[in-house]
């Protein structure tokens, strides 16, 4: 009868726990910008050369979804629990995108939402089940 190999953790699982981290951090700052537009829209700087598609407050309830959403898939990463590498994934991409509509407002934070996003899909999606096991 065959029996499946063991896999052995190798230096990514750190580089994994790392990208959770990030994640939470990244959930925590999305939630901060999602109550900073419900709560305070006159706070953003909007002009003609913005991209929102919908309101601010509406925008800043995106936010707030996303953020609670990637706040759970980073600790669930933590946790090492599988579904929510895939949760992780999906919410890092939304977030990805939800960044873009903030670019022209807050380019450097956008800027760093994408490039540490691209890095945790990267990390979760090829070595993620490295960190169950660990």
């Amino acid at each position: 009868m065959f029996m499946a190999k063991k896999m052995e953790p190798t230096a990514w699982v750190g580089w994994v726990f790392f990208g959770a981290t990030l994640l939470v951090l990244i959930g925590a700052m999305q939630i901060v910008q999602g109550l900073g537009a419900i709560f305070k829209p006159d706070f953003f700087v909007t002009t003609e050369n913005s991209v929102f598609v919908l309101s601010l407050t509406q925008s800043g309830w995106t936010h707030l979804i996303i953020g609670v959403l990637a706040l759970m898939g980073g600790i669930g990463t933590l946790a090492g629990v599988a579904w929510a590498r895939i949760i992780s994934v999906i919410v890092t991409v939304l977030a990805m995108l939800a960044s873009i509509a903030y670019i022209t407002t807050f380019p450097l934070w956008a800027t760093f939402v994408l490039v540490i996003g691209a890095f945790i899909i990267y990390a979760f999606t090829v070595h993620g089940a490295e960190a169950s096991e660990f």
